[in-house]
Parts: structure tokens; sequence; C-alpha cells
């Protein structure tokens, strides 16, 4: 996944990729040009957010998880239209909070081993956002090596590293100069 595509290459048409622990996601690598990816990384570092979340535990699960979540929000469906239809993910919509005098917001999500996944194409291209990626990106390869496998529960030294890698995103959300700006 972190092959940077020379002018006009293509890979093949809209197919499941597969990261390298097995997980399946959609990619339209017929469009994902270094144009399109410079593109993606400018409506990201601009209206993108990650984070990685926390589920509460549930009565059958003993530890909480922990998820990584990229997402880009518009008011502009098509341009979030293009994102789904080439680099894959969801697209959901505020349709409960739309009123007249707001505009409907559409939101671009992707979670992750797809999240991962496009954050390491993004990279190289990434201004704003790249310390947050490089951090997302070491997070989900971590879960990647170490899986929680139905009710089995994590160590205590595992959910402290979890929580400490949400914190840490957290913090490093601004550019320093709007930190200290406030």
């Amino acid at each position: 996944m972190e092959h940077v595509y020379t002018d006009g290459e293509r890979q093949g048409s809209m197919h499941r990729q597969h990261d390298g622990n097995g997980a399946a996601f959609n990619m339209n690598t017929n469009r994902v040009t270094n144009e399109a990816i410079a593109y993606l990384a400018g409506l990201f570092d601009g209206e993108g957010s990650i984070n990685i979340f926390k589920q509460s535990n549930k009565k059958d699960r003993i530890n909480s998880g922990y998820f990584l979540e990229i997402s880009i929000g518009n008011t502009h469906k098509g341009v979030l239209q293009w994102v789904l239809e080439n680099f894959g993910g969801r697209l959901t919509h505020n349709a409960e909070q739309y009123t007249k005098r707001n505009h409907r917001t559409w939101r671009w999500r992707a979670s992750s081993n797809e999240a991962c996944a496009v954050l390491k194409i993004l990279l190289p291209y990434l201004i704003v956002k790249r310390e947050q990626a490089q951090l997302a990106i070491e997070f989900q390869e971590h879960i990647n090596t170490h899986p929680r496998r139905g009710n089995q529960v994590l160590s205590e030294e595992e959910l402290v590293w979890r929580e400490a890698q949400r914190v840490r995103l957290s913090t490093i959300r601004f550019w320093k100069e709007e930190v200290e700006d406030r």
C-alpha cells in the first residue's frame, strides 16, 4: 500500500483490496492517480478528522474496545461520493439534524484497516494531519499484531497503551500555533 503511483499508472479497477492482515476493503485503483491522492490529501487536511474511539464495555465484553476511524465532513455530497467511489469507506448524512436553516451535511468514513490503508496512501501528501496520520497508522498496525479474539481479556499493559494512544492523538489535533493562540 505504500506505493506512490507514477503519472498515469493504474493498478486495476474497483475491487476488494486486502491489507497485510487479510481485511478487505474497496478501492478503485483505476482512478487512484497521484493527482487523486493529492486532491484527497488536501481535502482531508482541511476537512478531515482522525480519531481513535473507545467503545464502552458491553455486557458480553470484558474490556473496552478501541478502533481507528477517519472521516471527512462536507455539505457537498458529490465530493464525498467521489471519495467513496475511489477510496472505499461509507457515506452518511445528518438527516436528523437537518433543518431549513442549515445545510444537510454528509460524512465519509473509513475504519480500522481500511482507514489505515487510506492514511498510508495519503501520508506523503499530508501536511496538517501528517503527525496524526503517522500515529494512527502505528496504532492500527499495533492493533493488528495484538488482536483481541471474542471475549479475550487484554492485558492491563495493552489497555493502558491503547488508551494512551487515544489520548495522544486527541492532543495533537491542532497546529502548534493554534494551541499557542488559545
